[in-house]
């Protein structure tokens, strides 16, 4: 899967490839419904668990 696009936003057109078990592929473009800034960033960290070890991380990262 790849990540989200950087333009990614609230009913934003997204390019989507489907691969099939029998290996063809079909490409179209698709509306995102997505409405709010969190789940944006569900999308780009790829689920709640990378999302929140992003978080995580950031928080106990020394500064410098």
């Amino acid at each position: 899967m790849n990540a989200a696009p950087k333009t990614l936003g609230s009913r934003c057109k997204v390019d989507t490839r489907i691969i099939r078990a029998d290996g063809s592929i079909e490409q179209f473009e698709a509306v995102a419904e997505v409405e709010t800034q969190l789940k944006i960033a569900l999308l780009r960290a790829s689920g709640v668990i990378p999302l929140i070890l992003q978080k995580t991380l950031a928080a106990n990262s020394p500064t410098t």
